[in-house]
């Protein structure tokens, strides 16, 4: 088989810790190292949560409504928003929007900042 380019492959079951340990590929430290990592993303201080609408403002965007009348559907059509929009605003799971606050405070004729 001299002619021949191609080297012989074997083909083995799976490995042993045993052996892996002996033949350098296997390292014992690693679980540790990784429970350090996991350890250190959990003491973190950030807290990564969205800005939300504040209380005042989705008390004065509800009474805003309230007082001329309107339901949220007919806010939202105003808007041209959906429905789920407006209510995520009045009941503050809404992230601050610009231009809706501009849109809201005009309709609404009611002054409206993101932080009041």
């Amino acid at each position: 088989m001299d002619h021949q380019d191609w080297r012989e492959v074997v083909l083995r079951g799976k490995r042993s810790k045993e052996q892996n340990i002996r033949d350098g590929n296997y390292t014992v430290g690693k679980k540790r190292q990784e429970n350090r990592h996991i350890q250190k993303l959990e003491q973190e201080s950030e807290s990564f949560e969205h800005q939300k609408v504040s209380y005042n403002l989705a008390q004065a965007i509800q009474q805003g409504r309230c007082d001329k009348g309107w339901s949220r559907q007919e806010l939202a059509q105003r808007l041209n928003v959906k429905v789920s929009v407006v209510a995520d605003y009045e009941t503050r799971k809404a992230i601050p929007n610009n231009l809706l606050l501009q849109k809201l405070s005009r309709l609404l004729g009611v002054t409206l900042k993101k932080n009041m």
